[in-house]
C-alpha cells in the first residue's frame, strides 16, 4: 500500500492506482533503473516509414484517381495503413468511396487542393 501512496504524486491523486500497475512499474524500475525509458520489444514498424509516406504523397499527386485499395497493393501494405497514411501523415482528405464516386459524377474536372 505504500508504494500506491509513493507513486500518486507522479499521476493523478485523486485516482486510486491499480496494483498491476504499480507491479508494472516496479518491475521496470528494478530492471532499468527508471519507468520512464523503456526498450521496445519486437519489429519495427515497417509499413509507416517515412519513406512509404513520400512515396505514397507522390503517387497521389501523379495518380489522384487510384483507390486506396490499389495504392495499398502497389506499396504492399494494408488498406487500413495507407488510409492512415493519407489521412493523418499526408493530411489529404481522401476517402474511398467519396473519390469513386466524385469521379463518375465529375470526371477529369475535379480539382484536388493537396
Amino acid at each position: 500500500m505504500s508504494r500506491r501512496r509513493k507513486l500518486r504524486g507522479k499521476f493523478d491523486r485523486n485516482r486510486v492506482l491499480d496494483h498491476k500497475t504499480v507491479k508494472h512499474l516496479t518491475g521496470d524500475f528494478r530492471e532499468f533503473g527508471t519507468v520512464a525509458a523503456r526498450p521496445h520489444y519486437g519489429s519495427p514498424r515497417t509499413g509507416r516509414s517515412m519513406e512509404n509516406i513520400r512515396s505514397v504523397r507522390d503517387s497521389v499527386e501523379q495518380e489522384p484517381k487510384t483507390s486506396v485499395s490499389h495504392r495499398a497493393q502497389e506499396f504492399s501494405v494494408s488498406s487500413t495503413i495507407l488510409h492512415n497514411i493519407l489521412t493523418t501523415r499526408c493530411e489529404i482528405s481522401y476517402h474511398v468511396r467519396w473519390t469513386s464516386w466524385v469521379w463518375k459524377t465529375c470526371g477529369s474536372n475535379m480539382r484536388y487542393n493537396f
